[in-house]
Protein backbone atom coordinates (compact mmCIF):
# COMPACT_ATOMS: atom_id res chain seq x y z
CA UNK A 1 0.00 0.00 0.00
CA UNK A 2 1.38 3.47 -1.20
CA UNK A 3 0.42 6.43 0.97
CA UNK A 4 1.17 10.18 -0.08
CA UNK A 5 1.41 12.84 2.18
CA UNK A 6 0.92 16.37 1.25
CA UNK A 7 1.84 19.08 3.43
CA UNK A 8 0.23 22.68 2.87
CA UNK A 9 2.80 25.18 4.31
CA UNK A 10 1.70 28.37 5.53
CA UNK A 11 2.69 31.63 4.94
CA UNK A 12 5.33 32.58 7.30
CA UNK A 13 3.77 35.66 9.45
CA UNK A 14 5.76 39.03 9.80
CA UNK A 15 4.68 42.07 11.85
CA UNK A 16 5.90 45.45 11.97
CA UNK A 17 6.88 46.55 15.47
CA UNK A 18 6.80 50.97 16.10
CA UNK A 19 8.87 52.52 18.97
CA UNK A 20 7.57 55.95 19.12
CA UNK A 21 10.71 57.98 20.89
CA UNK A 22 9.43 61.21 19.60
CA UNK A 23 9.48 62.75 22.94
CA UNK A 24 12.86 61.84 23.40
CA UNK A 25 15.14 62.81 21.01
CA UNK A 26 18.55 61.37 21.46
CA UNK A 27 17.13 57.88 22.59
CA UNK A 28 18.32 54.48 21.38
CA UNK A 29 16.27 51.57 20.64
CA UNK A 30 18.38 48.04 20.50
CA UNK A 31 15.59 45.35 19.39
CA UNK A 32 16.70 41.06 19.77
CA UNK A 33 15.82 38.23 18.51
CA UNK A 34 17.73 35.89 20.43
CA UNK A 35 21.48 36.96 20.42
CA UNK A 36 20.25 38.45 16.99
CA UNK A 37 20.46 42.16 16.65
CA UNK A 38 17.05 43.36 14.35
CA UNK A 39 17.66 45.78 11.88
CA UNK A 40 15.04 49.53 11.98
CA UNK A 41 15.06 52.27 10.41
CA UNK A 42 13.86 56.35 12.09
CA UNK A 43 11.50 58.32 10.52
CA UNK A 44 9.85 61.02 12.15
CA UNK A 45 10.83 60.03 16.21
CA UNK A 46 9.81 56.51 15.44
CA UNK A 47 11.75 53.38 15.05
CA UNK A 48 10.32 50.79 12.77
CA UNK A 49 11.06 47.36 12.27
CA UNK A 50 9.16 45.64 10.15
CA UNK A 51 8.75 42.09 8.36
CA UNK A 52 9.31 40.38 11.78
CA UNK A 53 8.80 36.55 11.99
CA UNK A 54 6.84 34.63 14.78
CA UNK A 55 9.14 34.63 18.09
CA UNK A 56 10.00 36.24 21.26
CA UNK A 57 11.69 39.94 20.91
CA UNK A 58 13.47 41.48 23.67
CA UNK A 59 14.01 45.59 23.10
CA UNK A 60 16.38 48.09 25.22
CA UNK A 61 15.42 51.79 25.34
CA UNK A 62 18.36 54.11 26.58
CA UNK A 63 19.03 57.73 27.16
CA UNK A 64 21.86 59.12 29.16
CA UNK A 65 20.17 60.37 32.43
CA UNK A 66 17.72 57.84 31.95
CA UNK A 67 16.46 54.58 33.63
CA UNK A 68 16.57 52.14 30.68
CA UNK A 69 13.43 50.46 29.34
CA UNK A 70 13.47 46.65 28.75
CA UNK A 71 10.43 44.55 27.78
CA UNK A 72 9.57 41.47 25.64
CA UNK A 73 7.00 41.44 22.63
CA UNK A 74 6.01 38.19 21.21
CA UNK A 75 4.73 37.64 17.93
CA UNK A 76 2.31 34.60 17.91
CA UNK A 77 -0.34 32.49 15.22
CA UNK A 78 -2.56 35.28 17.00
CA UNK A 79 -0.98 38.66 16.58
CA UNK A 80 -2.42 40.35 13.72
CA UNK A 81 -0.44 40.96 10.53
CA UNK A 82 -2.54 43.93 9.17
CA UNK A 83 -2.17 45.99 12.36
CA UNK A 84 0.90 46.99 13.34
CA UNK A 85 2.34 47.45 17.29
CA UNK A 86 3.36 50.69 18.56
CA UNK A 87 5.50 50.94 21.62
CA UNK A 88 4.79 54.82 23.10
CA UNK A 89 7.84 56.39 25.04
CA UNK A 90 6.15 58.91 27.57
CA UNK A 91 6.61 59.58 31.13
CA UNK A 92 9.53 58.46 31.06
CA UNK A 93 11.34 59.31 34.64
CA UNK A 94 14.86 60.93 35.03
CA UNK A 95 17.12 58.57 36.66
CA UNK A 96 19.05 60.22 39.85
CA UNK A 97 21.95 58.17 40.17
CA UNK A 98 23.58 57.97 43.86
CA UNK A 99 26.51 59.90 43.87
CA UNK A 100 27.91 59.14 47.88
CA UNK A 101 26.88 57.16 50.84
CA UNK A 102 27.86 58.86 54.24
CA UNK A 103 28.09 56.94 57.83
CA UNK A 104 27.69 59.10 60.79
CA UNK A 105 30.19 57.34 62.94
CA UNK A 106 32.39 59.41 64.77
CA UNK A 107 35.99 59.06 63.64
CA UNK A 108 35.06 55.13 61.78
CA UNK A 109 35.26 53.98 65.30
CA UNK A 110 32.89 51.02 67.01
CA UNK A 111 33.16 50.02 70.56
CA UNK A 112 33.41 46.53 71.61
CA UNK A 113 30.38 45.51 73.34
CA UNK A 114 27.89 48.21 71.34
CA UNK A 115 25.56 47.78 68.51
CA UNK A 116 24.57 50.38 66.01
CA UNK A 117 21.45 51.44 63.85
CA UNK A 118 23.32 51.92 60.77
CA UNK A 119 19.55 52.77 58.80
CA UNK A 120 19.88 55.54 61.63
CA UNK A 121 23.46 56.29 60.73
CA UNK A 122 23.90 56.13 57.00
CA UNK A 123 22.96 59.30 54.51
CA UNK A 124 22.64 58.85 50.63
CA UNK A 125 23.60 61.78 48.51
CA UNK A 126 21.37 62.85 46.52
CA UNK A 127 18.08 63.34 48.75
CA UNK A 128 16.00 62.54 45.62
CA UNK A 129 18.17 59.56 44.47
CA UNK A 130 15.84 57.24 42.24
CA UNK A 131 17.22 54.54 44.51
CA UNK A 132 18.23 54.41 48.18
CA UNK A 133 17.39 51.52 49.89
CA UNK A 134 21.12 49.96 51.64
CA UNK A 135 22.33 46.72 51.98
CA UNK A 136 24.66 45.86 54.65
CA UNK A 137 27.69 43.19 54.05
CA UNK A 138 30.55 43.39 57.16
CA UNK A 139 33.71 41.40 56.90
CA UNK A 140 36.28 41.30 59.84
CA UNK A 141 35.77 39.21 63.31
CA UNK A 142 33.97 39.91 66.32
CA UNK A 143 31.36 42.25 64.33
CA UNK A 144 28.09 40.61 62.96
CA UNK A 145 24.99 42.20 61.25
CA UNK A 146 21.81 41.13 62.55
CA UNK A 147 18.41 39.12 60.61
CA UNK A 148 17.09 42.67 59.97
CA UNK A 149 20.37 43.48 58.07
CA UNK A 150 21.30 46.76 59.94
CA UNK A 151 22.14 46.17 63.15
CA UNK A 152 25.97 46.00 63.71
CA UNK A 153 26.85 44.40 66.84
CA UNK A 154 30.26 44.35 68.20
CA UNK A 155 31.64 41.45 70.61
CA UNK A 156 33.04 42.48 74.08
CA UNK A 157 36.26 41.11 72.98
CA UNK A 158 36.74 41.90 69.10
CA UNK A 159 39.81 44.28 68.69
CA UNK A 160 41.21 45.47 64.78
CA UNK A 161 39.70 46.41 62.16
CA UNK A 162 36.21 45.28 59.83
CA UNK A 163 35.25 46.41 56.24
CA UNK A 164 31.21 47.78 56.30
CA UNK A 165 30.20 47.56 53.01
CA UNK A 166 26.70 49.35 51.69
CA UNK A 167 25.24 48.44 48.42
CA UNK A 168 22.33 50.27 46.52
CA UNK A 169 21.12 47.66 43.89
CA UNK A 170 20.90 49.74 40.34
CA UNK A 171 21.89 52.83 42.47
CA UNK A 172 24.07 54.70 39.09
CA UNK A 173 24.23 54.14 35.63
CA UNK A 174 27.28 52.36 33.71
CA UNK A 175 29.79 54.46 31.94
CA UNK A 176 28.27 54.43 29.16
CA UNK A 177 25.15 55.43 30.52
CA UNK A 178 22.91 52.30 29.00
CA UNK A 179 22.18 50.59 32.06
CA UNK A 180 22.00 50.11 36.27
CA UNK A 181 24.69 49.33 37.88
CA UNK A 182 25.17 48.70 41.63
CA UNK A 183 26.38 51.43 44.19
CA UNK A 184 29.24 50.56 46.66
CA UNK A 185 30.98 52.02 48.97
CA UNK A 186 33.12 50.38 51.87
CA UNK A 187 33.83 51.80 54.99
CA UNK A 188 36.48 50.67 57.80
CA UNK A 189 35.90 50.78 60.59
CA UNK A 190 38.40 50.66 63.88
CA UNK A 191 37.01 48.79 67.17
CA UNK A 192 38.09 50.71 69.98
CA UNK A 193 37.67 49.55 73.54
CA UNK A 194 34.00 50.66 75.40
CA UNK A 195 34.58 53.64 76.89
Amino acid sequence: LNTTFYAAWEKEKECTLIFDISNYPGATVVLKKGDEVCSGTTADGKVIYTKLPRGTYQYSITLTGYKPLTGTYEITDATSEEESYTIEVKDWPVFVPVTGIALNIPDSQIMQGKSYDLSKLATVAPENASYKNITWSVSGDGVTLGKDGKTLTVSADATGSVTLTATITDGKLNDAGTALENYTKPFTLTIVTFR
